[in-house]
């Protein structure tokens, strides 16, 4: 907004010379300059843990192309806090990191607008009446659905690039722990299918959070998959795995490699809860015994090969690495 009439005393404004700035409206009665106005607000591209946009349809903005979360920044609040806010508002998502982008200027609208990626777990969306659908799409599909050159389309293009940038410079490991589970002579496995991988069975265990030590991912990861609590947790070798699959590369990077650590362990008590939170792939969990544990499907293969070893060896191993051709649990 220009201001043409001071807005404390109403007189016609002049135009004044003030230092570096220029000129500026200017208030003889007042004594006063005034700085032209706009609005400040903030345009958040949310993206999950797959690698994936959460695009929305709001009619009133564009019947014709979808658009980023976004929304104004009320008085004191940071623009952080608004974007966490408006996410939570129009999508029901709470946001686990936050990173600044870029700042873009909207001249039609006189808003700046501070732009962020927003890192967030994917769940059902829980929308606002702003919003009239939403839906999650590959990143690498993002740039068909907005107008060209709009400030969505910029933001998510430096993302975009941003991500092919550090391709040589991030190598992406997913670190992961995982458990083999001792009792009475048995060893518990999660049963799990795939469209890709068909029916095999894998060691309780899986990423590694931010910030957590590795020995209390076991401990995490065994409770939410098995509903047991472990204890006598002692490393027993490494092995990584890397998928050549491009479509995994693209849209599920944090997955196509990783990293695996496995432990030993025996249950802390006998007693079993439910499991809180399984793999996609996750069918059940079962004792297997284990003189018949080498005769089953394991992946990854290189713990199916070395099995007998982790589980009777004193010494860690290291179980090499392989290229596979798609992902797994």
């Amino acid at each position: 907004m220009h201001f043409v009439f001071c807005p404390h005393c109403g007189s016609k404004l002049i135009d004044k010379e003030i230092g570096d700035e220029g000129k500026l409206p200017y208030c003889s009665q007042c004594e006063q300059p005034f700085w032209d106005m706009f609005s400040p607000s903030v345009i958040c591209a949310v993206i999950n843990e797959y690698n994936e946009i959460a695009l929305l349809r709001q009619n009133y903005v564009s019947k014709d192309n979808y658009v980023c979360v976004a929304g104004m920044i009320k008085i004191g609040e940071t623009a952080e806090e608004t974007a966490c806010r408006e996410i939570k508002e129009e999508l029901g998502l709470d946001v686990i990191d936050l990173s600044y982008i870029n700042s873009y200027y909207l001249d039609n609208k006189q808003l700046l607008m501070s732009g962020y990626k927003a890192n967030v777990i994917k769940k059902n969306f829980s929308l606002s009446r702003e919003v009239d659908s939403a839906e999650w799409f590959p990143l690498s599909e993002a740039l068909s659905h907005f107008r060209e050159g709009g400030i969505a389309w910029q933001l998510v293009s430096s993302i975009i690039k941003c991500q092919k940038n550090m391709v040589n410079t991030d190598i992406g490991v997913r670190s992961t722990a995982k458990a083999i589970i001792s009792y009475n002579n048995k060893i518990l496995l999660n049963k799990c299918y795939d469209s890709n991988n068909g029916h095999y069975y894998s060691l309780p265990g899986g990423g590694q959070n931010k910030y957590e030590n590795i020995y209390d991912a076991v401990k995490r990861e065994c409770k939410e998959e098995t509903g047991y609590d472990v204890t006598d947790i002692k490393f027993k070798g490494i092995c990584e795995e890397i998928c050549d699959n491009e479509d995994t590369k693209i849209n599920y990077k944090q997955y196509a490699h990783k990293l695996y650590h496995i432990f030993t362990c025996t249950l802390a008590s006998e007693n079993v809860n439910q499991p809180t939170e399984t793999d996609d792939m996750q069918i059940s969990c079962e004792w297997v015994d284990r003189n018949k544990i080498e005769n089953i499907r394991i992946l990854p293969t290189m713990i199916q090969e070395n099995i007998k070893k982790l589980i009777e060896d004193d010494k860690p191993i290291d179980m090499g690495s392989i290229h596979i051709p798609y992902n797994h649990g």
